[in-house]
């Protein structure tokens, strides 16, 4: 009897740590992923300064390095961490206004996002080395 009351303290004991552990890492998770804030490398507001063009890095986790995103924002709206919705990079970029529906990128690596346009904005690309 003494043992099989030692055996479910035991199991409980056990149960109740692995929740808490488990517990601690969903909270990090979520921690780390919606509330905190993306690494910004550059933000460039349009001539009008109706759009932010943020460029911003996220790191790619254990088997790969840093990944390069743009995200264009209206004006006064809170980036996020997570993906770019313009340009996705795997070396670092910039970025430049040319007038305040224009954007330039200037990036020489493969990308694995790219759109020509958002929000009526158009998106040119160009070689950075040249």
């Amino acid at each position: 009897m003494k043992k099989q009351y030692y055996k479910i303290v035991r199991n409980g004991i056990l149960l109740i740590s692995y929740m808490a552990l488990m517990g601690f890492i969903f909270q990090m998770v979520l921690l780390h992923f919606f509330f905190s804030e993306p690494d910004i490398i550059q933000a460039a507001s349009s001539p009008d300064g109706h759009y932010i063009a943020y460029v911003f890095e996220s790191n790619g986790g254990a088997t790969s390095g840093f990944i390069y995103h743009l995200s264009i924002m209206e004006n006064g709206k809170k980036l996020r961490k997570g993906h770019g919705n313009t340009h996705i990079s795997n070396f670092p970029f910039s970025v430049k206004w040319i007038e305040d529906d224009i954007l330039e990128v200037y990036d020489t690596s493969e990308n694995y996002l790219h759109k020509d346009s958002i929000k009526g904005i158009q998106i040119l690309y160009c070689n950075a080395s040249s």
